[in-house]
């Protein structure tokens, strides 16, 4: 199950304060007293002094690093002091090297959103969509927003689809919301939107964000420009941040996922997504469901859903739940079938609508993993727009 962003608070500050009394180098401990210290008292200097301790104690702990390094770029504003943490504060793995080597921790950031690139594209590609790139600008800012994440994470202003906000008053505050946030750092004005979830890494959490509804919608926008990803870990809390730009061109392509003869499908959906695509449909089933079936339209495009059939094997017509094309689901029609899906099985989609006025017709089939389980349970918040 993904970790959740929990609020951290005086008990837990207690707990790790003791335990560093036990063990008073534990580069752990240290670590997660650096964040507290920032998200309970606003104490930058603790914070720092916290996480250079852990990784004294841990020379090479990447994460204490890069929260170091984020407390002196976005906190003290000391960007020249943030450069050199950067480059000259955590020691490379076991294994031959010089003894002045380093970790480079904004290179490692930098790989770690070519990692979601090349999930996204696979996604992509899939879907019969083209490859995108990525932006160093949206990518400073959905990194600034991870870490506002930590910085504030005693707010209850940040719970749920508050998580996609910024309160000017919070440290480390770049902007409102996304477009704002990437106009903070020199985006132009844009369409944009945003994802976060709560995983180990980042294929995963592309991974997360295609297996749920509201989230692989923008990801898989015939119009998507381009992107940029910023992740934040500390001992038990993470956060990835997804933020994308789009031309809202009009391409007359409708997005079918999963796409004709896909294979190795997830069987079901387990929710846990914010908002709840089933509560939206004005349904009371029960997760998991089946897995998401999604056609996406383009944004500004005319759209009315005449008829949807989700066929079994035998042909057998499948119950489900169904929401349709709206500002909301960013003009997708979505399907969630009432029961997870067989594993091994071929399942048929027949989508009839209109598109703009003209009549449309797609019949298209997609084929469930052997053995396939349930998707693991997510955390994920909804786009903002």
């Amino acid at each position: 199950m993904a970790v959740k962003l929990v609020p951290p608070n005086r008990e837990l500050w207690a707990a790790y304060q003791a335990a560093l009394k036990l063990q008073p180098r534990s580069a752990f401990d240290l670590k997660i007293l650096g964040d507290l210290a920032v998200a309970l008292d606003q104490d930058t200097t603790t914070a720092s002094n916290d996480e250079r301790a852990a990784v004294a104690a841990q020379p090479t702990d990447q994460e204490a690093g890069a929260y170091l390094v984020a407390v002196l770029r976005y906190l003290l504003k000391d960007q020249a002091a943030a450069e050199q943490a950067a480059k000259s504060t955590v020691a490379p793995g076991p294994g031959p090297g010089p003894a002045a080597t380093y970790v480079d921790l904004n290179k490692a950031a930098l790989d770690r959103q070519t990692a979601a690139l090349a999930a996204v594209n696979r996604y992509r590609k899939l879907a019969g969509l083209g490859p995108v790139a990525t932006s160093s600008v949206i990518e400073q800012s959905a990194l600034a927003h991870a870490f506002y994440t930590f910085f504030n994470g005693a707010s209850p202003k940040i719970r749920d689809l508050g998580i996609h906000q910024e309160d000017s008053s919070g440290l480390g505050y770049t902007g409102d919301n996304v477009l704002a946030r990437a106009q903070h750092f020199g985006y132009p004005q844009r369409s944009m939107a945003e994802v976060i979830t709560h995983r180990s890494d980042p294929a995963g959490a592309v991974s997360d964000w295609i297996d749920s509804v509201y989230h692989r919608i923008p990801i898989l926008r015939a119009d998507l420009l381009e992107l940029g990803y910023g992740d934040a870990y500390l001992g038990p809390l993470t956060v990835q941040v997804m933020d994308m730009s789009y031309s809202e061109t009009t391409t007359g392509r409708v997005i079918l996922y999963p796409a004709a003869n896909q294979v190795n499908v997830p069987a079901a959906f387990n929710g846990n997504e914010i908002p709840d695509p089933v509560s939206k449909a004005g349904s009371s089933i029960s997760y998991p469901t089946g897995y998401p079936v999604t056609a996406t339209f383009d944004r500004n495009a005319r759209v009315t859903i005449q008829a949807f059939h989700f066929l079994d094997a035998s042909g057998k017509e499948l119950p489900g739940v169904t929401l349709q094309p709206s500002s909301e689901t960013e003009n997708s029609f979505v399907y969630l079938a009432n029961l997870p899906l067989q594993p091994g099985t071929t399942y048929s989609c027949d989508l009839t609508y209109t598109l703009n006025g003209v009549a449309g017709h797609k019949v298209w089939h997609f084929t469930t993993a052997s053995g396939a389980a349930p998707s693991p349970s997510t955390q994920t918040a909804a786009a903002s727009r």
